[in-house]
């Protein structure tokens, strides 16, 4: 029978720890958001706001692109923004430019900006009637 070493048994109970206090500081957070008044305008512009921003983060990081063609602020933050929003607008070739990582960044900002779109257009047509 093989076991764990102590090593390895430690950084599997420090990532639980990290989850567990992760889902703990959301859940309060959550609720702190929902006893506030934020109107629902400043809700859906913000969590746009924080996938733009985060994606591009992610875009700058040195992992998102060939060593040779690293990728500046600004790019980094239209393409996010373009991604999120699913217009579709590039400024860089996102299949040669970008490596696996990068592109994988790139659809997981297509895919919530995309879902994003649909609950804003499911609430607006049951407030609609």
């Amino acid at each position: 029978m093989r076991f764990l070493s102590a090593a390895a048994v430690y950084v599997i109970i420090t990532q639980f720890y990290i989850l567990a206090t992760l889902v703990v500081r959301t859940i309060t957070f959550q609720f702190r958001i929902a006893g506030a008044a934020i109107p629902p305008v400043w809700v859906l512009i913000g969590s746009f706001a924080i996938v733009i921003l985060f994606g591009t983060g992610l875009l700058m990081l040195p992992r998102a692109t060939p060593v040779d063609k690293p990728i500046g602020f600004v790019d980094a933050l239209f393409t996010a923004t373009s991604a999120t929003c699913v217009t579709g607008l590039i400024v860089r070739d996102t299949g040669t430019e970008f490596t696996r990582w990068g592109q994988t960044v790139i659809l997981g900002m297509i895919q919530l900006g995309g879902l994003g779109i649909m609950v804003f257009a499911t609430v607006f047509a049951m407030l609609a009637g």
